[in-house]
């Protein structure tokens, strides 16, 4: 089942995982970053905590579901800052940021996936 916007879940490593919001078609942070022409860009604010060890973070462990049961993973350039990257967490640690996607645009996705742990975790967004 999927999770709402706003909620919490465990990825089952221990890790926890929020989705505090999402801006689509998301507004560049800044005048010097722009989506490409016939992209629009999704952001999602996100917030990864580690368990009781040490953990490793990337964007690229989040993807959109399309309504066609496609996915969409592209990282977007011009989206919200600050823009969630990679790293390593401590036990304990949390970090938080934008996960940017790029769509063509007039595409609207149907859920937020992440697939960073041994669960995966699926957010409605419509």
């Amino acid at each position: 089942p999927a999770n709402a916007v706003g909620l919490t879940f465990a990825d089952g490593t221990g890790n926890k995982v929020a989705l505090h919001a999402v801006n689509f078609p998301a507004v560049a942070s800044n005048d010097f970053e722009q989506p490409a022409a016939g992209t629009s860009i999704f952001a999602a604010d996100i917030e990864i905590c580690a368990g009781p060890t040490d953990t490793d973070f990337n964007t690229f462990d989040f993807e959109l579901q399309m309504p066609d049961n496609t996915t969409q993973s592209n990282p977007g350039f011009g989206g919200k800052d600050p823009a969630l990257t990679s790293g390593d967490l401590a036990p304990g640690e949390c970090v938080r940021g934008w996960v940017n996607i790029s769509l063509p645009s007039g595409l609207h996705p149907g859920y937020l996936l992440d697939d960073g742990g041994t669960t995966t975790i699926k957010w409605k967004l419509s």
